[in-house]
C-alpha cells in the first residue's frame, strides 16, 4: 500500500510533510513509499518519537528532530548519541520517563508548536499496533491534531487512520484506494457533518454521531473518493485487504 497514492491530498508538491516515526514501527520494507519519502530532494521534516529513532538508525535514515525519553527500550549506544547531540530545544527534546503523554503525542505537539500555523500535514508511522492502549492514545492524538486545524495520519501495517478537521486547508481530502475497497468514517466529536463522493453510500451533509457507527464499511465505486467535513471532526479508517488475512 503506497500512502502517497492512497491519499493524494498528501502528494501535493507544495507541501512539506512532517514524518513522525514512533515506537511501534514495523520493518521499514513494509512501506513502499519510504524510498520516495526519504529522497534528499523531497521537502520533508523527519521526526523520531522515542525508540522510533532506533528503527531509523537501523535503516540508515537520519532524523532532524528527536522527542522522547531515554527509557529501557532504547539501546545504550543510541542514548549516548542523544546525550552528545542535545542542542537547540527545537531539535532535541528529552522527556522524563514518568509523564502524562506518549512520546508520539509529545512529538506531534512539539512540532505543531514549532510550525506555528504552517499547517503542514503530519504523518505518523508506528502509531498502530503493539499495545492497544498506545494505539488508542494515538487515535486521540489525531483528534488533538485536527483541533489545531492540522491534518494527521496514522500509518501502521496495512492500516491508515486520518482525522479530518472541519475547517482550513484539509477539511476536504482526496482518497484513492482500489475500486471496491471498504473504508469507514466515524465522528470523533459528539456529531459531525460530512459529504462523501465516489462511494457506494454517497451523500451531502451526512450527520455522524459518536455513539452510532453509521459510517462503517462504505465501499468505493470510483477511482477517487472525496470526503469533505463541514462540522465536527471525522476519523477515516482504511485497511488494505491485500495485506491482511480477514
Amino acid at each position: 500500500m503506497d500512502l502517497l497514492a492512497l491519499l493524494p491530498t498528501l502528494a501535493d508538491e507544495a507541501n512539506e510533510i512532517i514524518w513522525i516515526f514512533g515506537a511501534y514501527l514495523d520493518e521499514m520494507h513494509d512501506y513502499p513509499e519510504l524510498d520516495e519519502i526519504m529522497k534528499p530532494d523531497r521537502k520533508k521534516v523527519v521526526v523520531a518519537a522515542g525508540s522510533g529513532l532506533e528503527v531509523l538508525f537501523d535503516n540508515d535514515f537520519a532524523a532532524a528532530v528527536f522527542v522522547g525519553d531515554l527509557d529501557g527500550n532504547m539501546s545504550p549506544e543510541t542514548k549516548e548519541i542523544l546525550r552528545e547531540n542535545i542542542g537547540d530545544s527545537n531539535y532535541s527534546v528529552i522527556l522524563p520517563e514518568n509523564k502524562d503523554e506518549t512520546d508520539t503525542f509529545a512529538a506531534a505537539k512539539h512540532i505543531i508548536g514549532v510550525l506555528q500555523n504552517d499547517l503542514s500535514p503530519l504523518v505518523i508511522y508506528g502509531g498502530v499496533g503493539g499495545d492497544f492502549g498506545h494505539t488508542f492514545a494515538n487515535i486521540q492524538m489525531l483528534k488533538y491534531i485536527a483541533e489545531q486545524k492540522y491534518f494527521g495520519v496514522l500509518r501502521g501495517g496495512a492500516t491508515i487512520l486520518a482525522a479530518i478537521p472541519p475547517k482550513g486547508k484539509y477539511h476536504s481530502i482526496r482518497f484513492a484506494p482500489p475500486v471496491g475497497s471498504y473504508f469507514s468514517i466515524f465522528a470523533m466529536t459528539n456529531t459531525a457533518k460530512v459529504t462523501v463522493r465516489g462511494s457506494e453510500y454517497d451523500g451531502d451533509n451526512i450527520t455522524l454521531s459518536s455513539n452510532f457507527p453509521k459510517g462503517a464499511r462504505n465501499k468505493t465505486k470510483l477511482k477517487q473518493v472525496n470526503i469533505t467535513v463541514t462540522s465536527g471532526i471525522v476519523l477515516l479508517s482504511y485497511t488494505d485487504p491485500r495485506d491482511v488475512d480477514f
